[in-house]
Formats: C-alpha cells, sequence, structure tokens
C-alpha cells in the first residue's frame, strides 16, 4: 500500500508500519527525546519520563505507527478511536513525536496526513488531540494543520492544564 512507504525528498525511503512489542526500547528513546523541550518547560507529560515498560502498555490498546528508515525510529503517533467532546465517531491522536533533529521536514505532517485519511476511511467525522495549553509551538503547529481548541481539561497528575483540539473532516 501507498501508506506503507514515504518517499521522503532529503531521507528517501521511509517505510510507514505498526509498531511491535521489539521496538519498544526505540519507541520510548524517541518519545523521551522528542518530549524534552516539553520537560525543560516543566510539563511532564508521559512521554518525558516514561520507561520501556510504560511505553509497552501503551501500544496495546489503539494503534501505534512509526516512521522507520533503515531501522531507526523517525516518528510515531498512536491512534485510537474516541471523542472527549461529544458522541461523534473520532480519531484520537496521541504521543505524537517526531525526532527532534528531523522536525520541521514534514514528518509530523505525513503522519497527521495518515490519521486523517485512516479516520476518513473508517467513517470518523474527526481527528481530535490534546496538548499542554503553554506549549505554544504545539498550538501554533496543530492550529496551522487545521485543529481549532475546543476546551480546556486536566489530567490527574500533570503539571499543566491541556487545551483539547479538533479538526473536523467533510
Amino acid at each position: 500500500k501507498a501508506d506503507q512507504i514515504f518517499d521522503h525528498a532529503k531521507l528517501g525511503i521511509i517505510q510507514v508500519r505498526l509498531v511491535t512489542l521489539a521496538d519498544v526500547p526505540k519507541l520510548r528513546i524517541l518519545l523521551n527525546l522528542a518530549y524534552k523541550r516539553l520537560a525543560d518547560m516543566n510539563l511532564n507529560f508521559n512521554a518525558t519520563f516514561q520507561d520501556d515498560e510504560l511505553t509497552a502498555a501503551g501500544i496495546i490498546d489503539g494503534r501505534t505507527f512509526v516512521l522507520d528508515l533503515k531501522g531507526k525510529l523517525l516518528g510515531t503517533m498512536k491512534l485510537r478511536h474516541q471523542n472527549v467532546i461529544d458522541d461523534r465517531p473520532c480519531l484520537y491522536v496521541g504521543r505524537f513525536a517526531v525526532d527532534p533533529q528531523l522536525q520541521g521536514q514534514g514528518l509530523g505532517l505525513h503522519l497527521l496526513k495518515l490519521a486523517e485519511k485512516l479516520a476518513r476511511q473508517e467513517g470518523c467525522q474527526c481527528l481530535q488531540l490534546d496538548t499542554a495549553q503553554p506549549a505554544e509551538h504545539l498550538l501554533k503547529f496543530y492550529q496551522g494543520q487545521g485543529f481549532q481548541i475546543k476546551k480546556p481539561t486536566y489530567f490527574e497528575g500533570k503539571t499543566y492544564v491541556s487545551w483539547v483540539l479538533e479538526k473536523p473532516l467533510k
């Protein structure tokens, strides 16, 4: 399928695939690195500190995709059918991350386009995700991709309040 290969202009052929348990150590490192900027802002996202056990537990529910370049994980996202606003069918994007050295090169955009394509194929009316209110750089990125702030939410144990964002699918 076309979704399984991403021909990146600079990096070459990148495999887009579902994560496996064998990927857990590499996935944890990717998440820890990608969320370090947020950790430095004193935002305690799980991905800033999670270990292999928590990483493995996180891939059990939903589908976690990775961008794989010859065994190196460049990006990831977790998708699950969930709507935290109302009862419309929606695909929720979580654990969204791109290697910090490769951010701004279209890898995250490719993952979000895949999420949107799958959501449409599965009859969903929207994509949703959340991010910390102080993470203005992420809010700007998501809003640039058509996501709109819908409501504040608080996750127990976190040092921040999050925004739930939604992108309607027509």
